[in-house]
């Protein structure tokens, strides 16, 4: 079936609300194609399985950004992760006899890619932490220092610890 006409099809499933496949049947056998009732159907669950799942991680997306807005590196690590369970459902579910080899490709690139930026990820993450954490020791050997040389107290030198302490990674 041309694309053309498949995308005809999609567009009367949807607007139909996934029902009234014999008309549908009867629209494809009117037009020239020899397609049962139960082909329609089976194409229909399908299209209506496909379209819940881009509207599952639209909704899993719209909600990772409500709620780390400011904090990419969660947002990036979650959107990995939620487009490698998109493909993932799409190997499990694949028609190996209907998809072709070209798609399968396309998954697996996606799943090598997410992959390496996931690692790749971690490994700024690691990087990022270790930074912090040499600049926070510093930061520590330099109010111990002035402690020291500048005749701090005790309870101010801890004070300025602790405000150096609470920087959140």
């Amino acid at each position: 079936m041309p694309k053309e006409i498949r995308a005809q099809l999609d567009q009367r499933i949807v607007e139909g609300g996934f029902a009234n496949y014999r008309a549908l049947a009867k629209w494809l056998n009117d037009n020239g194609y020899q397609i049962g009732k139960n082909a329609v159907h089976h194409h229909g669950e399908k299209l209506e399985r496909r379209l819940e799942a881009v509207k599952r991680a639209t909704e899993q997306a719209r909600a990772i950004a409500e709620a780390s807005p400011d904090d990419e590196a969660a947002m990036n690590d979650t959107l990995i992760r939620l487009v490698q369970q998109i493909d993932i459902d799409i190997l499990l579910n694949v028609d190996s006899e209907t998809v072709p080899p070209r798609t399968l490709e396309a998954v697996s690139r996606s799943v090598a890619t997410l992959a390496r930026a996931s690692v790749n990820q971690k490994k700024w993450m690691v990087e990022m932490r270790d930074k912090l954490n040499a600049k926070v020791g510093r930061a520590e050997e330099q109010v111990a220092l002035a402690a020291r040389s500048g005749g701090l107290s005790p309870e101010a030198e801890q004070q300025i610890r602790n405000a150096l302490l609470d920087i959140h990674v």
